[in-house]
């Protein structure tokens, strides 16, 4: 979504972070599902950097975030088709 714009975040700590927030950002409308987004990045980070004070990944949380996947993904094909239709 970024890269349609011309546009990427910096590699490195806090790079999905940001590419989360600028997404909210540009998609108000839309922050429940890119809300989701972060849920999963945090729920990966808490999962493969293991702190025993936070929750791993659940098989509960893997289904629910196949389904946030697949809402997010169709979200990135409408956005990436309007942006590429207003260009032409």
């Amino acid at each position: 979504m970024l890269a349609v714009q011309g546009l990427r975040t910096k590699g490195g700590d806090g790079g999905h972070r940001v590419l989360g927030e600028l997404m909210q950002a540009q998609l108000p409308d839309y922050k429940q599902v890119l809300r989701e987004f972060d849920w999963m990045r945090q729920k990966r980070n808490d999962t493969e950097y293991y702190d025993p004070g936070r929750p791993t990944a659940t098989t509960h949380d893997v289904a629910d975030g196949i389904l946030a996947a697949g809402r997010i993904v169709d979200l990135g094909w409408t956005f990436v088709e309007f942006v590429t239709a207003t260009r032409r």
